[in-house]
């Protein structure tokens, strides 16, 4: 069973189970001291490998995306504007003043930087999508998105894995919005003339 949701849970219960099964009769007694026998194959029992992608991917709730058929100038530039402004005038000013400030994370600074992230989210969950901006914009919450699972307090397991892969975490949803973004720059005569 790989889990789909909270990879700390999944490392617990497997470990749990192993051990139960290294161990079926309990507890035993050596010189007069309580002892578990350490299950078999110690090292593999999270399954990482055939985990990491059901957890780690993070989940985007495609129906609470605004697909706008019908669209003119305007609602294009204010969609790019509340694209940028997301990124630019809240994310980075928010990891700017935690780099500047605490140049090294703490679980006191995760709380604010989920909560940006959480608001930046909601910011491009909230507004109208044309629809030629539809890829781009599952893009930019993969990518947002995926930045969250670094200070996910609530599974400090994939918290960890995260970190200690953070280009295999981020670096498709980097790439997938700059594919949308070039598709975009090469097609936005022909959507803005229709």
């Amino acid at each position: 069973m790989a889990p789909t949701e909270n990879l700390s849970d999944y490392f617990a219960s497997k470990l749990t189970q192993n051990f139960m099964a290294a161990n079926p009769g309990g507890p035993t007694l050596k010189n007069g001291m309580g002892s578990l026998s350490v299950p078999q194959n110690f090292g593999e029992i999270s399954g990482i490998g055939e985990v990491l992608s059901n957890v780690i991917d993070p989940k985007i709730d495609n129906k609470k995306i605004k697909v706008a058929q019908n669209f003119t100038a305007d609602d294009i530039m204010a969609y790019l504007e509340t694209s940028r402004s997301a990124i630019e005038d809240d994310l980075q000013p928010q990891l700017d003043s935690l780099a500047m400030n605490q140049p090294y994370l703490t679980l006191d600074s995760f709380a604010p930087l989920l909560s940006t992230y959480g608001q930046i989210e909601n910011k491009i969950y909230n507004s109208k999508v044309p629809a030629p901006f539809k890829g781009f914009n599952s893009a930019l919450l993969g990518f947002v998105s995926s930045q969250k699972i670094f200070f996910d307090q609530s599974d400090p397991a994939r918290a960890l894995v995260a970190m200690q892969n953070p280009t295999s975490i981020l670096e498709p949803y980097k790439l997938a919005l700059e594919n949308e973004a070039q598709k975009l720059e090469r097609d936005m005569p022909k959507i803005l003339s229709s």
